[in-house]
């Protein structure tokens, strides 16, 4: 049995049904059904033997808290996916067979390089911080540090600096797809 113990307290516009249509057609689920769960809350009550149903309407707060849950688990799913996609296809074939040379891709963060094939989508965010954080240190410190040797001519080796900024633009762009 279903009880509902108020209205929905959280009400969906015409713009924004607009995009739940196209989300809900791009994975393949009902309008109704993500709608229903972005509203209200189930609860299940076991009294004596008996299940109870309970709809509680959720707030706007509650609502976008359980639709930002529903985005994060579907980029975990999407990256894991991707992730599983390019080992295989990197880890595939004769490569692979000789001598245990395998392709790897590697995003290097300030404590060293990380294997995608065992972190999650949460890690790569920690290393895309952690990279623009080491990219903003190499140029306002180290290249400022360079450029006051030069300035005050001193006998000092330059040095070629990393450049991240090819990995961060990649990932942004990897980000911006899946944010489309």
């Amino acid at each position: 049995e279903a009880l509902s113990t108020q209205s929905a307290k959280v009400e969906i516009d015409e713009k924004t049904e607009e995009y739940l249509d196209m989300a809900c057609d791009l994975l393949g689920l009902g309008v109704v059904s993500v709608a229903k769960v972005l509203k209200f809350r189930e609860m299940h009550v076991n009294r004596q033997g008996r299940i109870s149903h309970i709809k509680c309407p959720r707030t706007l707060a509650q609502a976008r808290q359980t639709l930002q849950c529903i985005i994060k688990i579907l980029y975990k799913r999407l990256f894991d996916k991707i992730v599983s996609s390019i080992n295989e296809v990197s880890n595939s074939g004769a490569a692979r067979q000789s001598e245990g040379n395998y392709h790897n891709i590697g995003t290097l963060d300030i404590y060293g390089f990380e294997r995608l094939e065992s972190n999650s989508f949460e890690q790569l965010c920690i290393n895309l911080a952690n990279e623009r954080l080491q990219q903003f240190f190499v140029e306002e410190v180290l290249e400022a540090e360079q450029r006051m040797y030069r300035d005050e001519r001193l006998n000092v080796h330059s040095m070629e600096l990393p450049d991240s900024a090819p990995v961060v633009s990649g990932i942004h762009s990897v980000l911006r797809l899946l944010d489309e």
